[in-house]
Parts: structure tokens; sequence; C-alpha cells
């Protein structure tokens, strides 16, 4: 049940991430003229990604596998996906005449393609290096390979009384 619920808390972080991305592109300045773009994109992506990040934090903690890498990279990669896909669509719905006179809010507010590509890719780049580390680390657990120690080996007080004095080794 812990593996279902955690497998929910990704999917909605990846859905929270796709969400955001489609705040970046939006033009603000027509949006909403006396707030500048940065503040906007710092509260809405705060608001947006919050929940997101708090989902994907209870994933974590109730996955059986501990490999956090795989995980957050899966989910962001997955978010950075969906998010480009429905940009994607709405850009193509965009090029359509009809859809430009039904819709002209949406083709005034939707259109800072720089922000927004920059954005995914980021987010693309950042959960690709953690998917691809992730699965290193999986494979190198599968293979049997000796881990990097993060800690020093414990020495004994023989051992260091031994390496400080010359004569201890020679006795």
């Amino acid at each position: 049940m812990k593996q279902v619920f955690s497998i929910i808390c990704y999917v909605f972080a990846g859905w929270m991430l796709a969400t955001s991305s489609m705040f970046c592109f939006m033009k603000t300045d027509e949006l909403i003229p006396n707030v500048p773009p940065l503040f906007f994109f710092a509260v809405t992506l705060g608001l947006v990604l919050l929940p997101g990040l708090l989902a994907l934090l209870i994933g974590l903690r109730l996955a059986p596998n501990k490999n956090w890498q795989r995980d957050v990279g899966g989910t962001v990669c997955g978010g950075a996906g969906a998010g480009s896909f429905v940009a994607f669509n709405i850009f193509s719905m965009l090029r359509n005449p009809e859809v430009q006179k039904e819709l002209p809010n949406l083709a005034e507010t939707f259109g800072n393609y720089p922000a927004g590509l920059t954005y995914l890719s980021v987010l693309g780049l950042i959960g690709g290096v953690l998917l691809y580390r992730g699965l290193q680390k999986e494979k190198q657990d599968d293979q049997g390979l000796p881990q990097p120690e993060l800690t020093p080996p414990e020495t004994t007080p023989s051992d260091t009384a031994a390496s400080t004095t010359g004569d201890a080794a020679i006795q």
C-alpha cells in the first residue's frame, strides 16, 4: 500500500511540474501590467511547486526503494515531458485561425516561448542527470561492485600508536 501511495505522490509532483511550466509560457506584461514578470513567476511557481515538492518528499519517504536519484529524476523528466506535450499542443492549436478567433485571450497570453522552453530544458536536464545517476547507482548495486566509502575506516589505538612512533614498529 505504501508503494501505491508513493507512486500517486510522484505522479502528483510530476503533474505540478508540468503545470508550472505553463506559467513560464505566459506573457505577464499583458496579463498583469503593473507586476514585474520575475515577481509573478516567483510567486506563481512557488504556489504551484510547493504542493508538488511536498508530494515528492512524501513519496520519497514512503518509497520502498531508497534510490532517491532515480525516483526524483523520473518524476522531473515525466513532468518536463508532460509540460512539453501540453505546450506543443497549445502552440499547435494557436496556429489555427479559428481557435485564435474563439480563444483570443489564450492567444494573447500564451507566447513567452524563450522562458517556457528554457524552463522545460532545465527541468529535462536536471531530471535526466538525476535519472542517469540513479540508474548507474542501481546498476552498480546489482553487479556487486564496491561502493565508495563515505566515512574513513576506523583505526584502533594500537594502529595509531604504531604509525606515529617508529620504535613500536621496530619492536
